[in-house]
């Protein structure tokens, strides 16, 4: 609890901690049984006494509390920052107080105050209304001789604009009126104002940056013109006299209330753009934003200058790659990087924030580099990582604060400044490998007969990321010539060098950087999408993929109930599989891509997106020939019909009744069926090679005698017959 001492300024809550009052102590007791406050908030208050515990138990309980700063904490300036003037009225107010001040207690007992007051007013001649206001005063702001002082920032009319009682002119005469009293100009009335209001914002607030001479000119040649006349057909304004329209000191005086609010001006003139980039305030430095390694990370990408050759043909030109490279804003250490042909997107991104999370170590040995840890230490996820709004503003980008708790800040349009740490690595990049890489663009736009870069393309990008690697190494252990060291830096000797800043912001700064399993993590940056569960499979991007918990947890059996939905990640670079995250990103269900569509392994979500769309474009060109099979085997069924019921309306009985037609299926069924087995019986070993080949030249009658030792031909030729005789 603090304690209570003469100036303490104490305030007051109530049961809903609202505050009720505050107040000043002006007077305690020596042996801390009373005290006298005052009411610092209305001024009709009097000094009044308060037990001493009172106001102790309120401090201690949360119910008042001591303020750190003084309300009236204006009036401790020294004498110098005041007026002559206001230190004549105070002296002259103190000299009416100074011997009441003095006494104290009595001077806070009202029925000896009166009675002091009294004596002065008759002492000084006058009225106690005076004495009564210079106390309030002197309580009130402090107990200082300066509390005394006038408040004439309170005086006249701030804001408030002089209207001019006459015709007059107001503001100091011109030195012409002194020579002719008609020269004197004139006052700006409201609709002179209104004219400067429509001059400023047509011809002064746009981006064609016009100066203010401009604008004034052009108000008095839309406004303040008499008549016109004309010169070589052009329309010319004849002037009003200079003495009858405001002058450009007028103009600009008024003007200058238009555009009180310069930041609102400069951006109108130069567009919000180009005011961020050069006419912004430059206060602090980019450092000021990060307090210790890993506070925030800046990621940014950019076209390598170069032009690369394939890796598994070197006889391929494939462009120029993109580099991402991300920095510790604190320490000034790259902390991850990726070269390759993904991006600027969230794909490349995704790349380069594995990379800052992934051990250096192994991630050099990969390319025939050997370091220690010491040389290359970082392996973090930081507490915030600022981009541009092409990566961080995509919805990929949530899990890295959503399950990776690592909050994301995008940069604005056009606002490069805004990741100045990690812009400027690029430009050093360039210069440093510049004079060593072939194939390096070195002019944007080629003159004629100038040979052609391209074709100097000799470097993989496996190799230059060697390169960038070894850049990398390098800047993290050279020293920086701009890096504003703190006081505790410089007493513990630090020198301005990355890994430097960086190990030491380690050891004295902690709880910034955390760790995060590599699956994890690489789970989180994948990008996610929705598939459906169906009977066939688990549903994405028209391929199938199973999982040993969907068949323990019958997933397939809901779904042949109705389909449901479940939250996936994936990488477009390898479809062989998909993967169900848990509710807190750390954990999934790998699910691997059914057998039947092996076609596609190892193939991009782009390769896979390309072959559906081949095989759908192939299977409509054959969409014309499918319909001429299923048309031709149609026409033959409808001409089978046709023929076949020719045939049985021949012999169907016309006159029978519909019960008598249908008794009879079962003994019909039973003949037939004896019938086509005799007829489908096998004989083993017997020759039908002559008998097939004599099948197509048997004479008319022979063919009638095969017939009539058939049973089934036979039973319907008498049936025939019957029906006939009826």
């Amino acid at each position: 609890m603090d304690d209570i001492f003469v100036n303490s300024v104490i305030e007051w809550r109530d049961e809903e901690m609202k505050i009720t009052t505050v107040e000043r102590v002006l007077w305690i007791a020596s042996d801390r049984s009373q005290l006298v406050i005052i009411g610092i908030c209305d001024d009709s208050q009097l000094p009044e006494y308060k037990y001493y515990i009172e106001v102790e138990e309120a401090l201690r309980h949360g119910i008042a509390r001591k303020l750190r700063t003084d309300p009236y904490s204006k009036f401790m300036k020294p004498n110098g920052d005041f007026s002559e003037n206001s230190l004549k009225n105070r002296d002259k107010a103190w000299n009416i107080i100074c011997d009441l001040v003095e006494l104290e207690p009595e001077i806070y007992d009202e029925r000896q105050r009166g009675k002091l007051i009294q004596q002065v007013c008759m002492k000084q001649s006058i009225h106690k209304r005076v004495v009564y206001r210079h106390l309030k005063h002197y309580w009130v702001r402090g107990k200082t001789k300066n509390a005394l002082l006038p408040n004439f920032d309170n005086c006249g009319a701030p804001g408030e604009e002089k209207k001019p009682k006459s015709d007059v002119k107001l503001g100091r005469p011109r030195n012409v009126t002194r020579e002719d009293p008609t020269l004197g100009g004139v006052n700006v009335n409201s609709i002179d104002k209104k004219n400067i209001n429509i001059a400023i914002k047509q011809w002064y607030l746009n981006t064609d940056e016009n100066p203010m001479t401009f604008a004034y000119r052009q108000m008095l040649e839309n406004h303040y013109n008499t008549s016109v006349y004309f010169k070589n057909g052009v329309p010319i304004p004849i002037l009003k006299s200079n003495d009858d329209v405001i002058s450009y000191v007028q103009f600009q005086y008024w003007a200058d209330k238009v555009l009180s609010d310069l930041k609102h001006t400069m951006l109108k003139r130069f567009g919000e753009r180009k005011y961020n980039l050069l006419k912004r305030p430059l206060l602090g430095n980019a450092t000021t934003r990060s307090f210790g390694p890993g506070s925030v990370f800046e990621i940014d990408a950019t076209p390598v200058n170069v032009y690369f050759v394939s890796e598994f043909d070197r006889s391929r030109i494939i462009g120029r790659a993109v580099l991402y490279i991300i920095k510790d804003v604190f320490s000034r250490l790259i902390v991850g990087i990726y070269v390759g042909l993904e991006g600027p997107s969230w794909l490349g991104a995704m790349m380069a924030l594995e990379n800052a999370t992934s051990n250096k170590v192994e991630f050099c040995a990969q390319y025939g580099i050997t370091i220690d840890e010491s040389d290359w230490p970082c392996h973090h996820l930081p507490k915030s990582i600022t981009g541009d709004g092409g990566e961080m503003k995509s919805h990929k980008a949530d899990n890295l604060t959503d399950s990776l708790g690592v909050r994301t800040d995008i940069a604005p349009p056009y606002r490069a400044d805004l990741k100045g740490i990690v812009e400027q690595n690029f430009r050093m990049e360039d210069r440093r490998i510049a004079p060593f890489v072939p194939g390096l663009i070195r002019k944007e736009i080629r003159e004629r007969g100038e040979p052609d870069y391209r074709l100097n393309a000799r470097l993989t990008i496996k190799a230059f990321t060697k390169i960038i690697i070894l850049t990398v190494l390098e800047h993290n252990k050279k020293e920086l010539h701009d890096y504003p060291l703190d006081r505790d830096m410089t007493s513990d000797g630090i020198p301005p060098i990355p890994l430097e800043l960086w190990n030491w912001g380690i050891a004295h700064i902690s709880g910034i950087l955390h760790e995060k399993p590599q699956d994890t993590i690489r789970l989180n940056l994948m990008p996610r999408a929705e598939a459906s569960v169906t009977r066939k499979g688990i549903y994405f991007e028209k391929m199938f993929y199973g999982c040993d918990v969907a068949l323990a947890e019958s997933w397939y059996e809901r779904a042949s109930v109705s389909r449901f939905k479940v939250p996936i990640a994936y990488d477009p670079r390898n479809t062989n599989y998909i993967y169900i995250p848990n509710k807190d990103g750390t954990e999934c269900i790998k699910c691997q891509r059914l057998k039947h569509l092996s076609r596609f392994d190892d193939m991009r979500l782009e390769e896979v997106q390309d072959q559906l769309f081949f095989e759908e474009v192939e299977s409509h060109r054959r969409k014309t020939s499918q319909n001429q099979i299923t048309a031709d085997a149609t026409a033959q069924i409808k001409a089978i019909v046709k023929e076949e019921k020719e045939l049985t309306e021949e012999v169907w009985p016309t006159d029978a009744s519909k019960a008598s037609i249908v008794k009879n299926i079962k003994p019909n069924r039973k003949q037939d069926r004896e019938a086509i087995r005799q007829q489908e019986s096998w004989e083993i070993g017997k020759d039908t090679s002559e008998n097939e080949y004599s099948a197509s030249v048997i004479p008319i009658s022979r063919a009638k005698d095969e017939k009539a030792d058939d049973p089934l031909m036979t039973l319907l030729q008498q049936q025939r017959e019957e029906r006939r005789k009826k």
